[in-house]
């Protein structure tokens, strides 16, 4: 999705030879990133665009594994005129067993270091134990 919105808001030709009107289904992965951050005016500009086919001739399927249920409900309400809900996992219960933790890095240089760190931590609150971690790294490429 994202990739897209950067072709549609920097009118590159990509963008101008991409015909979607045969879609008959948009998924939208990362639905709470993208309809409650930073993102949600180009989103929605995405979903009326020309290209696409009309909202009721294509199904906008919206997935989130970290959002909770509740917010969920009231985003496809508001972006969307659902008529059925579909949920994988009862209420999201994974979700009350994760925990987020968000750094900023200053520069590449401390990536390992700070990482090293966290990790340390992590186990220390664990009672000497290394849990299931993830990492996720956010790396802006400019395509154009």
């Amino acid at each position: 999705m994202g990739r897209l919105l950067n072709l549609m808001k920097h009118d590159h030709q990509e963008w101008d030879d991409l015909l979607m009107l045969d879609m008959k289904y948009l998924v939208i992965d990362e639905a709470d990133y993208f309809l409650t951050g930073p993102k949600t005016k180009d989103i929605l500009q995405f979903l009326e665009n020309e290209r696409l086919p009309p909202a009721n001739q294509r199904q906008n399927l919206y997935f989130s594994p970290t959002l909770r249920t509740e917010r969920l409900e009231l985003l496809a309400d508001e972006y969307s005129n659902v008529s059925k809900m579909v949920f994988l996992s009862s209420s999201l219960e994974c979700n009350q067993r994760i925990k987020f933790i968000v750094e900023n890095i200053p520069s590449a240089n401390n990536k390992p270091e700070m990482l090293q760190n966290c990790v340390k931590k992590i186990i220390a609150e664990n009672d000497g134990k290394c849990p299931r971690i993830m990492v996720f790294t956010n790396i802006k490429v400019s395509f154009f």
